[in-house]
């Protein structure tokens, strides 16, 4: 393991006395009181962490140099600051766009060297040096990310379905997890050891379905030289997940129908059927009830297939997601891509939860994974995910006025809570209002007041140390 090698920008005295007690405690220490020289000493000496004592001279100036050294540089940033300029706007947006955390002075050893100890453990994780030690987590709720109260519900259910064999229904629209869903009901069930096969039943011809799904015997057509077992008796003591099972063809229906009520399927050719113990979970983004009124989908079916139903309510109705999906996504791909820390602007989070998010958590993940290559500093901006920097965004149809002035209500609430990081008295203060207001208003929209910063990863931390 390389040494923990901590770079101190624009030392002082107190800085020194510091250095002492790092060292004891296994630091490598390099100072540098020249701060055009930050990103060469970064060069040399490859730190892992930057403490940067930030005087007043600095921070009169923090549009300037400041923000042009640490742009320069590749590693996260520990802030030491005097407690009386944290009151300065300016000083609060460069805390919260470039730094990992902040000190106030005069030092606690004992406590920066915990925040010492997360930063290198973070550049560590993101320098992909754990790679060849990570062990493999069992399938669990670990990449199901979200504290909303839909989703808490959510997992609450899918826990409950998947301990039996009844057929599932998962409904919701494109991009917002279905497969993820149903891969959960699948490892979490008893039919882990089995195998799980899914068939998207959109993506292949409907002159194939049949064959795809119960199979067929040598000889049983032009081009059936041997046999070949389908994705049904595939998944024999395992799950079958049948994707997109409103777009399937109303002739092949009755086959699929006939499997559900029986337990028996026949390959094309065959003579004899053949019994499969198959667990059926089945996602769609069609509206049934309304296909099954116009004579696309069979009632008996529906009723079938939907013992049990799981919605995933779009991210736009899951405000309190987004950010939480954002950094998981935005970690992730730094890592996997070897590039190095950053982080969403200010702004930028202003921007998601302003967005409509037609495409869901697909389309979160892939503008994360375009505003990480697409940022030329370590700050993620709007522009970088293609998203609009005034939050203004594409106009919302067919609402009454209430319901437009609740929406904007209710987003200006969760932006202002993120943005404070949950601290009631800033929030007040940004929406113009009281805390007692505030509280009522969180009680209206059914938003929790109780959050810890620690729901936002790598922003200010909430408290001063």
């Amino acid at each position: 393991m390389k040494p923990r090698r901590v770079l101190i920008a624009n030392p002082c005295v107190e800085t020194q006395r510091l250095a002492i007690v790092l060292q004891k405690h296994g630091w490598e220490v390099i100072s540098e009181t020249r701060l055009d020289r930050l990103a060469q000493a970064c060069k040399l000496h490859k730190p892992t962490v930057g403490l940067f004592r930030l005087d007043d001279v600095q921070i009169s100036r923090l549009d300037n140099q400041v923000r042009s050294l640490l742009a320069a540089t590749r590693i996260d940033w520990i802030a030491a600051v005097s407690r009386r300029c944290l009151d300065q706007p300016a000083l609060q947006a460069l805390l919260y766009d470039w730094f990992y955390d902040f000190h106030t002075l005069p030092y606690d050893p004992e406590r920066l060297m915990v925040t010492l100890g997360r930063a290198y453990g973070r550049a560590q994780l993101f320098a992909g040096r754990q790679e060849d030690s990570q062990i493999t987590q069992p399938v669990d709720f670990c990449d199901f990310v979200g504290q909303s109260s839909s989703l808490l519900k959510l997992k609450e259910d899918i826990r409950k379905v998947a301990t039996t064999d009844v057929s599932v229904l998962v409904t919701g629209e494109s991009g917002t997890g279905k497969e993820m869903v149903t891969r959960l009901l699948h490892a979490l069930s008893p039919r882990r050891e089995g195998p799980f096969v899914p068939v998207n039943c959109a993506a292949i011809p409907a002159t194939l379905i049949q064959s795809e799904l119960f199979g067929y015997e040598k000889g049983a057509f032009t081009g059936a030289n041997q046999r070949k077992i389908g994705r049904i008796e595939a998944a024999d003591n395992g799950t079958l997940f049948l994707d997109e099972i409103g777009d399937l063809a109303r002739d092949l229906q009755a086959n699929l129908l006939r499997f559900l009520q029986e337990g028996t399927i026949e390959r094309v050719g065959a003579a004899t059927s053949k019994a499969v113990n198959v667990r059926v979970v089945s996602a769609t983004h069609v509206d049934l009830p309304a296909s099954i009124r116009e004579g696309n989908f069979r009632e008996d079916l529906y009723y079938r297939l939907n013992v049990c139903h799981l919605h995933i309510p779009p991210l736009r109705e899951r405000k309190d997601d987004i950010v939480l999906l954002a950094e998981r996504f935005l970690a992730e791909f730094i890592a996997r891509e070897r590039l190095p820390a950053k982080r969403f602007a200010s702004e930028t989070i202003a921007s998601m939860l302003a967005h409509r998010w037609p495409g869901n958590v697909r389309e979160l993940q892939n503008r994360v994974s375009q505003g990480a290559v697409m940022s030329s500093g370590r700050l993620v901006q709007p522009a970088d995910m293609g998203l609009a920097s005034s939050g203004l965004e594409e106009s919302v149809v067919w609402q009454t006025l209430d319901e437009i002035r609740g929406d904007a209500e209710r987003e200006a609430l969760q932006r202002a809570l993120v943005l404070s990081r949950h601290n009631h008295s800033q929030a007040a203060t940004q929406l113009g209002i009281s805390r007692a207001t505030l509280y009522r208003l969180l009680e209206k929209h059914n938003l929790s007041s109780g959050e810890t910063p620690s729901d936002l990863k790598d922003g200010p931390p909430s408290t001063i140390t």
